[in-house]
């Protein structure tokens, strides 16, 4: 199978790319991620990377045609329902343009090649619209009932892949998940808001009442789900599947639940995370209850989820905030092995994407080359904060590691290392981190979590009177060299304004 997987640096398609790669199986040959890196990506697994996006049909012509692709699996979308309600063009625009687009290309591509294809469109249960409390899950016969513009642009999009169905024998299948959870999930999504905001001990909106109800599927269910399908002699003739774990809470429930859960894993001196739960005016056309039916699914594949949300719940606040849990470690050196005879020596190194030292899976390297007496940082990403793993190549540095993260217990303090050729230096992501160059050069490589963003670079000042930071003296502070932007850094109290 050689599949291409839009959107496969969002939630949901990030963890499919991740299981396809891995797969035990060797059934994916290639699997291909377009990804227009949007506000809510997160960091690209393994699989080859394409940037673009799903509306320009001349590059998804040439990636369909060049990768030889057989099977395409289409989780690109705007999905947050707030955004929709307060800008709803941009779902239209990649929820059914998008969808368009990539019919057309697929038809064409099947036309000229003859290619066995397969096509899975994502959808999900807010197409059917809100049901009563004791409404019976909704099957896949259920008509259509959307009621926000999100839900409208998900329904669109469906008619128009059954439409290429019906109008074109297009082979695909379209899946209508539950409310998917997981790690890596942007914290405008219900429970990576909770966990970040109980976290800085800010308010926790919960809409209405907070009756409100939603089943739960984790991603990896959804993943084996789809994958199922895949892999399965099932004719792709427009057939839709429900796919859910049924393990259903309201919302006020589930935001208890996480609260309760870091009570138990990291108190607050103020008390219970509960206190922060703040009920706020109603989303406008709230639906409240969402509830399907996946024994479809269930009888064709032989499908069937094996998690619930309740033993997940330390699973996603590791994934949101890893210092959180007690086992995870603070910026510390690393120790490879290294192999000497009468030659020299051998020192390995792992070349995949995640290291196994740090459990981090990381997505690009950077390599600096510095003269003596340059002064790289201190710098962070906020909007997308990197872990980091510090590799020095040729010459000594003094790195320094300032802690950021508000809910740390080493929060607004500062360590050093003297690192020297063949040193390493793992930095978790919420850290500021620099380095000063002590030799006549340097070169450090940088192995990151995620993708270096110019515009979300940050600097604190180096020579901060509250941090009080000791680079070590062998260098005198006139002799640093540094940029403009180091040179004009925020001050300490200038960061704790901004946060």
């Amino acid at each position: 199978m050689r599949v291409l997987v839009t959107g496969g640096c969002g939630f949901i398609g990030h963890h499919f790319v991740d299981f396809a790669t891995n797969h035990s199986s060797k059934i994916y040959k290639k699997v291909l991620n377009l990804d227009n890196l949007s506000y809510a990506s997160i960091n690209c697994p393994n699989g080859d990377f394409i940037l673009g996006d799903i509306c320009d049909e001349g590059l998804l012509y040439k990636v369909l045609r060049e990768h030889k692709i057989d099977t395409l699996v289409h989780f690109a979308a705007q999905t947050h329902v707030d955004r929709s309600i307060q800008n709803p063009t941009p779902f239209v625009t990649d929820n059914i343009q998008g969808t368009i687009s990539l019919l057309t290309c697929c038809t064409e591509y099947i036309k000229e090649t003859g290619v066995n294809f397969k096509f899975v469109y994502i959808s999900t249960d807010e197409v059917y619209g809100s049901i009563a409390p004791n409404t019976s899950p909704l099957s896949e016969t259920q008509p259509l009932h959307p009621r926000n513009p999100y839900a409208v642009s998900k329904a669109s999009a469906e008619l128009f892949v059954q439409a290429w169905v019906n109008t074109f024998a297009f082979p695909a299948v379209i899946t209508r998940s539950s409310n998917n959870y997981g790690t890596g999930q942007h914290t405008e999504k219900f429970i990576p808001k909770i966990i970040d905001r109980a976290l800085k001990w800010s308010s926790i909106p919960i809409y209405g009442n907070g009756h409100a109800s939603r089943e739960w599927l984790h991603v990896l269910d959804n993943c084996e789900a789809i994958h199922g399908l895949l892999t399965s002699d099932i004719k792709f003739k427009g057939q839709v599947f429900n796919i859910t774990s049924s393990d259903s809470y309201t919302n006020i429930d589930l935001a208890n639940m996480v609260c309760e859960k870091l009570d138990e894993l990291k108190p607050h001196s103020k008390g219970s995370y509960k206190q922060l739960i703040e009920f706020v005016d109603d989303r406008p056309g709230h639906d409240m209850r969402y509830a399907i039916d996946s024994s479809k699914i269930k009888s064709t594949l032989s499908w069937t989820p094996t998690r619930l949300i309740a033993d997940h719940i330390n699973e996603l606040v590791e994934g949101a905030s890893p210092e959180v849990l007690p086992h995870t470690e603070k910026a510390h050196l690393l120790h490879f092995p290294k192999y000497t005879d009468t030659r020299g020596s051998v020192s390995p190194r792992e070349l995949h994407a995640l290291h196994n030292q740090t459990g981090t899976n990381f997505v690009q390297e950077n390599f600096t080359k510095s003269v003596l007496g340059t002064l790289r940082g201190l710098h962070f990403q906020r909007e997308r904060p990197q872990a980091k793993l510090i590799q020095v190549l040729e010459g000594k540095i003094l790195d320094v590691v300032v802690d950021l993260r508000p809910h740390s217990d080493e929060f607004g303090t500062w360590k050093s290392f003297k690192l020297k050729q063949g040193d390493s230096l793992f930095v978790p992501a919420g850290y500021a981190h620099g380095y000063l160059t002590l030799s006549e050069s340097s070169y450090v490589l940088y192995k990151l979590s995620d993708f270096y963003d110019p515009k979300d670079q940050y600097s604190i000042r180096y020579d901060d009177q509250y941090l009080n930071i000791d680079w070590g003296g062998e260098i005198s502070a006139d002799d640093y060299v540094l940029s403009p932007k180091d040179r004009q850094g925020m001050t300490w109290s200038e960061f704790l304004n901004s946060i």
